[in-house]
């Protein structure tokens, strides 16, 4: 389970000195977000994994960490264009925003090095 997992990281992050964390979830996650459409096929069919990741990025915004929580578009295996864009926080987000898993994993890099997005949550999209 995520939220179980989440507790195990924040406490290890702890032990060892660790402060800064960088999470990648769901834009799923964000139910206010989502178009209607998306919302309702995605709580039919994803509605306990929902629930339980809500609940490990709570786990994590209740800590003391430097944590930054990344919610990106439908993953896609294309290659790296190097282009992510931040999305507002009052963007609608639909099933038709892609992004590389390689962006994805560049851009999570670069926060993880940087304090930017200290104690954020953002949704990113190619």
């Amino acid at each position: 389970m995520i939220a179980d997992s989440t507790s195990a990281i924040v406490a290890a992050a702890r032990q060892t000195g660790v402060n800064r964390v960088v999470v990648l979830s769901s834009f799923v996650v964000e139910r206010g977000r989502l178009d209607t459409v998306s919302r309702v096929l995605s709580g039919l069919g994803m509605g306990s994994m929902i629930k339980d990741k809500s609940a490990g990025e709570e786990e994590l915004r209740r800590s003391d960490l430097d944590w930054t929580i990344v919610y990106a578009s439908v993953l896609d295996d294309g290659p790296a264009k190097g282009s992510v864009t931040e999305l507002p926080e009052t963007a609608r987000r639909g099933m038709s925003q892609k992004i590389s898993r390689a962006d994805v994993a560049a851009w999570m890099v670069q926060a993880a090095a940087g304090d930017q997005h200290s104690r954020r949550s953002l949704g990113i999209t190619g």
